[in-house]
């Protein structure tokens, strides 16, 4: 029932966003750049148990799982992602395969926002897909769908004691989330 600001919309934003919408009174999300949202249908599947009990059991089975869908995935489109010298929009896309790609999210995000107008400009990169992380969709559209949720997109001009102040308005807020990135350190 809180009112939540949530301050990212990469990875970690994608995912604590639709995890938490339907539990908050409000949830604001600021967004400063906007990222491609791809369909996919498995990311609320339970993983097979088959699996679950190979990376329990199997030494490096499941360093060669992981392995094996980032092959499959980025083997079979690197093709995509090769510029054309010759390609007349190289702003949004690298090439005609490109292109399409583009097209086929960008229908996707309409599928899903119907005729909200607004979010579709708000949500859709000018950037070629791929040029940034690509990310998956676990109901991040239809969240942001909900009377509850409002998206900001643009700059936060700052952050006060009770709530975020962006684009000349202030943003009340009981609980700030930083989903900002995060740095991996290495040992």
């Amino acid at each position: 029932g809180k009112r939540v600001a949530l301050v990212g919309t990469g990875a970690s934003g994608i995912q604590i966003g639709p995890a938490i919408a339907a539990r908050v009174g409000q949830l604001t999300i600021f967004q400063r750049s906007k990222h491609w949202v791809i369909k996919h249908p498995m990311y609320h599947e339970a993983v097979p148990e088959a699996i679950t009990w190979a990376s329990k059991h199997i030494p490096y089975y499941l360093d060669w799982f992981r392995f094996g869908l980032f092959w499959a995935a980025s083997d079979g489109f690197h093709h995509t992602l090769k510029i054309d010298p010759d390609w007349s929009d190289p702003a949004h896309s690298l090439n005609a395969e490109n292109a399409q790609m583009r097209a086929d999210l960008i229908a996707y995000a309409r599928s899903e926002l119907g005729d909200r107008t607004d979010l579709l400009e708000k949500t859709i990169p000018a950037y070629p897909p791929f040029g940034k992380r690509m990310l998956r969709d676990n109901d991040w559209y239809k969240m942001l769908l909900r009377p509850n949720v409002d998206l900001f997109a643009g700059e936060i001009d700052r952050v006060e004691e009770d709530g975020i102040v962006a684009g000349g308005k202030k943003y009340p807020a009981d609980i700030i989330v930083l989903a900002t990135g995060f740095q991996a350190n290495c040992m």
